[in-house]
Formats: structure tokens, sequence, C-alpha cells
């Protein structure tokens, strides 16, 4: 059986990849697992002894290798590899490939390998990152498979708190789940605001609304000063893009309902988001204009892909941003 995982975010695919496992061993426990980074030295040699050794036990294998798209040289030894393998496949084999690249980006890459791999594992493919209802859903089941129940505007709250990140997510529930089941006398088992205040801390210690607010009031000058302090404090410049795309992501939400005359007091259950978040957010939202927020969302996405495609140095990127926006 062959499956191929791929998609930008690498938090997503890593998941995709551990759940696939977890299925094969559910059915066959004595399976046994090889992982291969294709990039590393001998790392196409590794593939191919995996997938041509044949045990005299017979005993079954998962092969997980990713990197396969490393350079030219690597797509063809490993094409030539699978091509052979299809040719008479292991039925006790089980293949997990996977890439942190999208579709066109795999396929500009390497077309004939990417090509193969989908045609040959028609129910894998691009694993998109959870938004909105589909992460407060994940965010729920996940305290409800530990015995714990959160209620939607908790699970909100959390996920703010986390900058809209499954992986930090991950992280800050299975710390209220050791928390909340310390005491295993306790007959509470729902996670409360009170919880998150004591457990759940942002990420980053720069104030998620400040280079938004200093935007929307056009000081530009104090927003070169606050990028300038988070970058000395060490603050991650990805992490500061990550939280200025969710700042605008919010604000053309929120910019959205109000043009269609949505009351204030419906904007948190239409928009879907904490009742914070809109009072921090609503005011700076009248001061955009909505092509103004569409394009700077824009170049911001853009700048995204750019710097993990090692194009842009999203330092430099930051500071010009905030000088003529």
């Amino acid at each position: 059986m062959f499956h191929f995982f791929y998609g930008q975010e690498n938090f997503s695919v890593k998941e995709a990849v551990k759940k696939k496992t977890a299925d094969f061993l559910k059915t066959a426990p004595d399976l046994i697992i090889e992982k291969i980074d294709i990039n590393q030295e001998g790392g196409v040699k590794s593939l191919k002894d995996a997938l041509e050794t044949r045990s005299i036990f017979n005993e079954g294998k998962i092969v997980i290798a990713n990197a396969l798209f490393a350079n030219g040289q690597t797509q063809e030894a490993v094409l030539e590899i699978l091509k052979k393998y299809f040719q008479d496949p292991e039925k006790n084999f089980h293949l997990i490939f996977y890439e942190f690249y999208s579709g066109p980006e795999l396929n500009k890459k390497g077309k004939k390998l990417f090509q193969f791999l989908s045609q040959n594992a028609p129910k894998s493919g691009e694993i998109l990152p959870l938004k909105s209802s589909a992460l407060e859903k994940w965010c729920i089941e996940e305290f409800k498979s530990a015995g714990l129940k959160i209620q939607v505007p908790m699970a909100r709250k959390l996920l703010f708190l986390v900058s809209q990140s499954q992986e930090k997510a991950k992280n800050e529930i299975a710390k209220l789940i050791a928390y909340k089941n310390f005491d295993s006398q306790s007959k509470d088992k729902e996670v409360k605001e009170a919880d998150l205040d004591k457990i759940v801390a942002p990420e980053l210690t720069l104030n998620n609304f400040d280079l938004t607010d200093t935007m929307a009031g056009k000081n530009q000058r104090k927003a070169i000063l606050l990028l300038d302090r988070y970058l000395s404090e060490g603050e991650d410049p990805y992490a500061i893009l990550g939280l200025v795309i969710y700042q605008f992501r919010v604000l053309l939400r929120i910019k959205s309902l109000t043009k269609k005359a949505v009351p204030y007091s419906q904007l948190a259950g239409l928009s879907k988001l904490h009742p914070f978040v809109i009072r921090k957010n609503y005011e700076n939202a009248r001061k955009f204009e909505m092509e103004d927020l569409k394009r700077i969302y824009q170049e911001l996405r853009d700048a995204d892909i750019n710097a993990k495609n090692g194009v842009l140095n999203l330092s430099d990127f930051l500071f010009s941003f905030l000088m003529k926006n």
C-alpha cells in the first residue's frame, strides 16, 4: 500500500504521516518501521535496500521517506527505484512518502516524479492546515479523546493565544490535559478560562495588536521602533509575520461584515472570533479601506511563500512593509 502526503505546513503533513502509520500498526503491530531522509548521505541507497530486502521471516514493513525532490539527480534515481518496485510490489510493505511543499511547487521541482507519485497514490494528496471551525473542532476532539471537555468559546480563546497555530495548540493542549488530570479524584473535567489563564502562555512576548495598531494610526515611526525592538529581543521574523498575517485576516473578516451593516453585537457569532478579538480589532478595521486590507493581506501572503522558498529576507521585508503601509 502506497501513500504520498505533501503540503506547505510541516506540522499538518507530519500529523497525516503519524496517523497513517498508527492505522497500519493497529492492524499489524509487528510491522517494522524504516525512516529514510533521501537528502542525507546514502539516502537513495537506503530506500533501494529497504524496498528490495526481503526478510526470511516475511516480516511486514513500513517505509517512511521524505526529501525525494532534493535535486534532479536524486529524483531520477528515486523514480527508477520506484518504477522497478511497482513492477513486482511486496504486498506486506507499506510505503509513506511526504514532502513539505505544495502540489504546484513539487510539480515544478520534478514533474515526472510528482506525477508518478500522485498516480500511484490516488487516495493521498495535499494536506492543508486546519482553519476556523475545522481547527476548533479538532481542538475540542483532542480534549474529548483525553476525557475532558472544552466549550467552543474557550477553544477559540486557546487558539487565539497560540496565534491559530495547530502545532502550538497541540503542545498547550497536552499541558492542559496533564494539569486537569493531575488530580485524578477531581470531578471537574471541563477546561475553563481560569485554566487557560493559568497554563497557556502566548508564544510571543510581543503584543499581538501593537503593529496593527500603529499601522492603523499611520504611525510608521512607532511601528519601525516596535519591530526593531522585537527583533533585537530575539523574536523570530517568521513568528512576527505569522501574527501580522493573522491580524490582517481578522481585520478583513470584521471589515467584510461591517460593510454588510452587521451589528457589533453579532460580529463575534458570525465571524466565529472571540469577543476579545472583536473588541481589540473593531476600531482598526474601520480605519482601513477594504481594498487596502486585501492588498496588504496579499502582500503578506506572498512574502510568506517567498521567505519559505528562500528568495526573500524576511527582516528586510518587514521593515520595508511597515515603511510603505
